[in-house]
């Protein structure tokens, strides 16, 4: 029997592959379990956001003995290096110590500029936005995972990009983004 399907030509031999009776079964289970990660996906986003809300909520009121905090870690540790390397080494390579230093603030300050406006958009949603954005975000990621692509290539990567989408207007609670998208997704792709 291998034999002969050796023998036959490509096309024959996909064919005999899709009529093979254990792949049904298979393809139903696959199913099944993408829409299962999509309920428990959907489960844990909207258990999630009361937590990062209040996650937000605290950071606004803390933020400023946060990031003292962590200047005062920042300064403690680089002039730790700078006074070690000025012991060990020459001047000049201290100086470049002053200079990573300058450079870890200046990237400490704008991280905590981007938590800070990350902390500002998050909202608290009414129970039928909250409603609204989960329908709109399982339907979205239902009809375009990119699982149900998984033959031609180019539509796989367009599926997965749109469902990156999906997802970060998700994380964002951006109900706009989600029914521009549900509107007319050919539009958005």
């Amino acid at each position: 029997m291998v034999n002969r399907l050796l023998r036959r030509s490509r096309p024959e031999r996909e064919l005999l592959i899709s009529l093979d009776p254990a792949i049904e079964p298979m393809r139903l289970l696959i199913a099944a379990a993408r829409s299962r990660l999509a309920d428990l996906e959907t489960q844990y986003r909207t258990e999630r956001h009361p937590v990062d809300f209040t996650r937000a909520k605290f950071f606004r009121s803390l933020q400023k003995y946060y990031q003292t905090r962590d200047r005062l870690r920042l300064i403690i540790d680089y002039r730790s290096k700078y006074l070690k390397t000025l012991l060990r080494v020459e001047e000049e390579e201290a100086e470049d110590v002053a200079e990573q230093y300058k450079k870890a603030k200046a990237q400490l300050d704008a991280d905590y500029e981007e938590a800070a406006t990350g902390a500002a958009t998050r909202k608290e949603l009414s129970k039928e936005q909250e409603l609204e954005l989960k329908n709109l975000w399982k339907n979205r990621v239902r009809l375009h995972h990119p699982g149900r692509f998984a033959n031609p290539s180019d539509k796989t990567e367009t599926y997965h990009r749109l469902t990156s989408e999906i997802n970060f207007a998700r994380e964002n609670e951006d109900i706009e983004l989600l029914r521009e998208i549900a509107n007319d997704p050919n539009d958005f792709i």
